[in-house]
């Protein structure tokens, strides 16, 4: 599948996640679509090819405006 840097599609990594204040970071898991290598702590699991393929059509969707 398709990577970013050591990260491959579907995984779910975890990033720090900054509060709405940015005073502090909490890690939350979050599905990757890009950012630099060394943001995101490490995985929390895998998503099976239907929710990634759901995933993709969401936020392309998004993007298109539909």
């Amino acid at each position: 599948g398709c990577s970013v840097g050591t990260f491959a599609a579907g995984q779910v990594v975890v990033l720090p996640f900054p509060f709405s204040d940015l005073s502090r970071k909490k890690l939350r898991p979050g599905k990757l679509f890009t950012c630099h290598e060394s943001l995101p702590i490490n995985t929390a699991g895998l998503l099976n090819k239907a929710a990634l393929q759901q995933a993709r059509i969401a936020v392309v969707e998004m993007i298109q405006g539909g």
